[in-house]
Protein backbone atom coordinates (compact mmCIF):
# COMPACT_ATOMS: atom_id res chain seq x y z
CA UNK A 1 0.00 0.00 0.00
CA UNK A 2 1.47 3.23 -0.89
CA UNK A 3 -0.40 6.66 1.10
CA UNK A 4 0.47 9.39 -1.74
CA UNK A 5 1.76 12.79 -0.06
CA UNK A 6 2.72 14.76 -2.47
CA UNK A 7 1.49 18.23 -1.57
CA UNK A 8 0.08 19.65 -4.38
CA UNK A 9 -2.44 16.83 -4.89
CA UNK A 10 -5.90 17.70 -4.56
CA UNK A 11 -8.77 15.66 -4.57
CA UNK A 12 -10.17 17.02 -8.09
CA UNK A 13 -6.24 15.85 -9.21
CA UNK A 14 -7.22 12.52 -7.62
CA UNK A 15 -10.24 12.18 -9.71
CA UNK A 16 -8.45 12.86 -12.41
CA UNK A 17 -6.78 9.62 -12.68
CA UNK A 18 -9.05 6.97 -9.91
CA UNK A 19 -12.16 7.07 -10.75
CA UNK A 20 -14.08 5.21 -8.32
CA UNK A 21 -14.30 5.55 -4.49
CA UNK A 22 -13.47 2.48 -1.89
CA UNK A 23 -12.80 2.29 1.73
CA UNK A 24 -9.40 1.03 3.02
CA UNK A 25 -9.08 -0.66 6.97
CA UNK A 26 -6.21 -0.17 9.36
CA UNK A 27 -5.43 -0.21 13.07
CA UNK A 28 -3.91 3.38 12.28
CA UNK A 29 -0.45 4.54 10.35
CA UNK A 30 2.87 5.16 11.01
CA UNK A 31 4.44 9.14 10.49
CA UNK A 32 7.75 10.02 10.40
CA UNK A 33 9.39 12.89 12.11
CA UNK A 34 12.97 14.86 11.24
CA UNK A 35 15.63 14.00 8.62
CA UNK A 36 18.21 10.88 8.23
CA UNK A 37 18.40 7.59 8.34
CA UNK A 38 17.53 7.14 11.87
CA UNK A 39 13.60 9.21 12.21
CA UNK A 40 11.68 8.23 14.90
CA UNK A 41 8.59 6.80 14.07
CA UNK A 42 5.03 7.34 15.63
CA UNK A 43 1.81 5.51 15.28
CA UNK A 44 -1.46 7.42 15.19
CA UNK A 45 -4.43 5.17 15.71
CA UNK A 46 -7.86 5.95 17.33
CA UNK A 47 -8.03 6.68 20.89
CA UNK A 48 -10.72 4.03 21.70
CA UNK A 49 -9.52 1.45 19.23
CA UNK A 50 -11.55 0.93 16.88
CA UNK A 51 -10.37 0.47 13.75
CA UNK A 52 -9.86 3.29 10.95
CA UNK A 53 -11.22 3.63 7.58
CA UNK A 54 -9.45 5.20 4.63
CA UNK A 55 -11.01 7.51 2.34
CA UNK A 56 -9.47 6.20 -0.87
CA UNK A 57 -10.13 6.14 -5.29
CA UNK A 58 -9.13 2.73 -7.13
CA UNK A 59 -9.17 2.39 -11.07
CA UNK A 60 -8.69 -0.39 -13.22
CA UNK A 61 -6.14 0.21 -16.39
CA UNK A 62 -4.38 -2.30 -18.94
CA UNK A 63 -0.97 -2.62 -19.47
CA UNK A 64 1.04 -4.55 -22.06
CA UNK A 65 3.00 -6.22 -19.53
CA UNK A 66 0.47 -7.28 -17.01
CA UNK A 67 -2.62 -6.98 -18.80
CA UNK A 68 -5.36 -5.54 -16.39
CA UNK A 69 -3.96 -3.58 -13.19
CA UNK A 70 -6.30 -2.90 -10.65
CA UNK A 71 -4.61 0.34 -8.08
CA UNK A 72 -5.90 2.58 -5.66
CA UNK A 73 -4.89 5.65 -3.79
CA UNK A 74 -5.71 6.67 -0.72
CA UNK A 75 -6.91 10.61 0.09
CA UNK A 76 -4.47 12.93 2.10
CA UNK A 77 -5.20 16.19 3.16
CA UNK A 78 -4.07 18.84 5.44
CA UNK A 79 -2.69 17.20 8.51
CA UNK A 80 -4.77 19.84 10.68
CA UNK A 81 -3.46 19.71 15.01
CA UNK A 82 -3.49 16.62 15.29
CA UNK A 83 -0.31 16.15 13.19
CA UNK A 84 1.24 19.54 12.95
CA UNK A 85 4.59 18.45 14.67
CA UNK A 86 4.68 15.28 12.62
CA UNK A 87 3.84 16.21 9.15
CA UNK A 88 1.69 18.55 6.73
CA UNK A 89 -0.39 15.75 5.16
CA UNK A 90 -2.63 13.25 6.79
CA UNK A 91 -5.03 10.26 5.03
CA UNK A 92 -8.76 11.33 5.26
CA UNK A 93 -10.29 9.12 7.82
CA UNK A 94 -13.93 8.61 7.52
CA UNK A 95 -16.27 7.67 10.33
CA UNK A 96 -18.99 4.65 10.23
CA UNK A 97 -21.53 6.89 9.36
CA UNK A 98 -19.48 8.31 6.40
CA UNK A 99 -18.92 5.34 4.81
CA UNK A 100 -22.14 4.44 3.04
CA UNK A 101 -22.09 8.01 1.74
CA UNK A 102 -18.31 7.94 0.59
CA UNK A 103 -18.95 4.59 -1.94
CA UNK A 104 -21.98 5.85 -3.28
CA UNK A 105 -20.91 7.12 -6.19
CA UNK A 106 -23.72 10.12 -6.74
CA UNK A 107 -23.08 11.66 -3.33
CA UNK A 108 -21.28 15.09 -3.11
CA UNK A 109 -18.29 13.94 -0.53
CA UNK A 110 -16.54 17.57 -0.31
CA UNK A 111 -17.42 17.61 3.39
CA UNK A 112 -16.36 14.73 4.04
CA UNK A 113 -12.48 15.93 3.41
CA UNK A 114 -11.39 17.50 6.65
CA UNK A 115 -9.17 17.26 9.26
CA UNK A 116 -11.16 15.28 12.37
CA UNK A 117 -11.07 15.93 15.90
CA UNK A 118 -7.79 15.80 17.36
CA UNK A 119 -8.70 14.23 20.57
CA UNK A 120 -10.13 11.25 18.83
CA UNK A 121 -6.52 10.30 18.28
CA UNK A 122 -3.11 9.22 19.48
CA UNK A 123 0.16 9.80 18.59
CA UNK A 124 2.66 6.68 20.01
CA UNK A 125 6.18 6.23 19.95
CA UNK A 126 6.59 3.42 16.87
CA UNK A 127 9.68 0.76 17.52
CA UNK A 128 11.54 0.47 14.27
CA UNK A 129 13.45 -2.46 15.48
CA UNK A 130 10.37 -4.98 16.00
CA UNK A 131 7.80 -3.19 14.17
CA UNK A 132 5.90 -2.98 18.03
CA UNK A 133 4.79 0.23 19.28
CA UNK A 134 5.91 0.51 22.17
Amino acid sequence: MCIDYRRTQTYAEYVETFTRRCLVPAHGWVEWKGAGKLKPKFFVRRRDGAPIMFAALWDRCRTEDHGAVESFTIVTQPAGSLLNDLHDRAPVVLTGAEWERWIDPRADVANLLGPKNAGDYVVEPFAPWTGDRS
